[in-house]
């Protein structure tokens, strides 16, 4: 399995820096000090980053209870955030939850800001200086996040979520898997006494009334209602539904996971191709390796994106540079050979060619894992990332290639 954004490697203690400007809380801001924010306070958010230049390697924490006011919170963050740098493509929530509604509202905003949704907790040390910017060491194992609630719901408005264990197995920024949780929504008064008669035709009303906005944004979010019928199965007053793998597969909340399916083709009527297609949160891929007749392996890749944003990244010509992919003792230099823009209306759409560096052909079929690795930058490491794949175990086609490589 490709362990997500493997692109550096860092000392014991991971360098971390936090942003001192704290939105919706009173944390105190000394010379310096243990960093750990308290879940049972209000939400409050800042920006943290381990110093890499991985598309992981920088993000916002959302860590607390949601409350109200919490999304108008989020919004002036995010506003002050857009004068002086620019905003994280991640979101670390930890918290038990909260005001439902502010829980909507801030997936909306997350949703909005084309943000991508973890479940994280930051700790380490923090130092504040003038500048309001800190540096801290954040500790090799943070405690277990959970978003619970309401936050599980924000948690939707990722454009991409990571939501299944595995994508924290070797995440840079990201100590070990963090868990969503559901139940019934309810109200305080109601949660207190449970069997007594309190609710009128009114509350009856807006209980569904609120059922139906939670079901219109679930769907809106790309998630299967099915969660909203979890959900209501789960008594407030009885345990939490922490979601399992399969029902965050089953739900379509985790949608960093990419489905691929791989078969061969012919080119030039002569010579055999693996083709493998695989979608990801915001683009289709096509990707055929074929053999030259110089005996080199070649990776050609169409990619189209579901978002005019996109443009920002995979048509520059230099997010390209410096790719590598690591193969049991290799070491392989990606090469880059030439790069098509083809216009398409609302959307971006490229085409590349790519040769897997100068191993022998033979030893190239067989590879299993193309996860291809970038220090260039945050949009490299991200372009890499999304157009890595793993062929299936049980798959032997890359075989054929040296057998049948293009004759002209």
């Amino acid at each position: 399995m490709i362990s997500h954004r493997r692109m550096h490697t860092f000392s014991f203690a991971m360098v971390l820096w936090l942003c001192g400007v704290i939105y919706g809380s009173t944390v105190a801001q000394g010379a310096s000090g243990y960093f750990d924010y308290p879940i049972t306070s209000e939400m409050a958010f800042f920006t943290a980053g381990t110093g890499g230049n991985c598309d992981t390697c920088i993000w916002i924490v959302a860590e607390g209870e949601i409350v109200q006011d919490t999304p108008a919170k989020f919004n002036l963050f995010l506003r002050n955030l857009k004068v002086n740098d620019t905003i994280p493509s991640a979101i670390h929530l930890n918290s038990q939850g909260g005001n439902l509604l502010a829980g909507i509202k801030l997936g909306e905003l997350i949703r909005k800001n084309k943000m991508n949704t973890w479940v994280a907790k930051t700790v380490g040390e923090f130092y504040d200086n003038t500048d309001h910017i800190g540096y801290a060491y954040a500790k090799n194992e943070a405690p277990r996040a959970m978003c619970a609630s309401a936050c599980a719901y924000a948690f939707l408005g990722g454009v991409v979520r990571y939501a299944l264990s595995s994508h924290y197995e070797n995440s840079i920024a990201v100590r070990g898997p963090g868990i969503l949780g559901v139940h019934q929504f309810y109200s305080e008064d109601g949660i207190k006494n449970i069997e007594s008669k309190l609710f009128d035709a009114v509350d009856i009303s807006r209980d569904q009334f609120l059922t139906g906005i939670l079901l219109e944004y679930v769907v809106r979010m790309g998630v299967d209602p099915q969660l909203v019928a979890i959900a209501s199965g789960v008594p407030p007053w009885d345990k939490m539904h922490w979601l399992s793998d399969a029902e965050l597969r089953l739900t379509k909340i985790e949608s960093a996971e990419k489905q691929i399916s791989v078969g061969i083709s012919v080119m030039n009527g002569n010579s055999a191709s693996v083709t493998v297609k695989f979608k990801t949160a915001t683009s289709d891929i096509s990707v055929q390796l074929f053999c030259t007749r110089m005996k080199n392996l070649m990776m050609s890749a169409a990619i189209s994106t579901r978002d005019v944003t996109d443009l920002r990244s995979i048509e520059q010509w230099s997010i390209y540079d410096g790719w590598r992919l690591k193969f049991n003792e290799l070491d392989l230099e990606i090469i880059k050979k030439e790069l098509k823009v083809i216009p398409v209306e609302g959307h971006s759409s490229i085409e590349l060619l790519f040769q897997i560096g100068n191993a022998n052909i033979e030893e190239l079929s067989k590879l299993k894992e193309f996860a291809f690795e970038s220090d260039s930058g945050r949009y490299a490491s991200e372009a890499a990332w999304d157009l890595s794949f793993a062929l299936p175990k049980d798959f032997d086609g890359m075989m054929l290639l040296p057998r049948s490589c293009l004759t002209e």
